[in-house]
């Protein structure tokens, strides 16, 4: 009996060897998950400014700035920005709770109590949900977001935002309400 519970134990011990091994599937070798999820840097209380031909074109300060490995994305946390002229005066600025950037895209979405103005051109927008498209230039809302505007001595409130900064001129999808003061 003692070699029967030996053959058996020893067969025992094999299967379940042969078991763990084939059906482990761990690949320790593929992290590519992880570093998709966790940022490559973080800064916090951040002071960031972009030189171009050695004049400050934007500064931008924040709470947090997130930038993750294989990615030209950027999350940024409460956000407040300005955009220098040539003459190195403030032609924009505005603040929001959050800030994503496409790098890539060349494409800016803005989220939470968004305040934006441009000086030069005298109008102040107010959303909660932006995205921006530096190349085409185009700032655009979703259908059903509401939007502010301001300019000169009209304000108006309307669904579907496009605005154009290259043409200056703005449109909404959807019903609008608004003032209009006259002197």
């Amino acid at each position: 009996m003692k070699k029967i519970k030996g053959i058996n134990f020893f067969c025992f011990v094999e299967i379940s060897l042969f078991f763990f091994m084939t059906s482990c599937s761990l690949r320790y070798d593929d992290n590519s998950s992880v570093e998709s999820t966790i940022p490559e840097f973080i800064f916090y209380n951040t002071n960031l400014s972009r030189y171009e031909n050695n004049k400050k074109t934007v500064e931008l300060n924040a709470g947090v700035v997130e930038q993750y490995s294989n990615s030209s994305d950027t999350y940024i946390k409460d956000v407040e920005f300005k955009m220098f002229n040539d003459e190195n005066e403030v032609a924009s600025k505005g603040k929001c709770g959050y800030l994503f950037i496409n790098n890539d895209g060349n494409a800016y979405q803005l989220f939470d109590n968004i305040s934006f103005s441009n000086n030069e051109k005298n109008i102040n927008v107010f959303a909660q949900s932006l995205f921006w498209n530096s190349i085409s230039e185009q700032l655009v809302s979703g259908i059903d977001e509401i939007v502010e505007i301001q300019k000169d001595d009209i304000s108006i409130k309307g669904k579907g935002l496009s605005l154009s900064a290259i043409s200056d001129k703005f449109e909404f999808s959807g019903p609008i309400e608004g003032i209009i003061e006259s002197e």
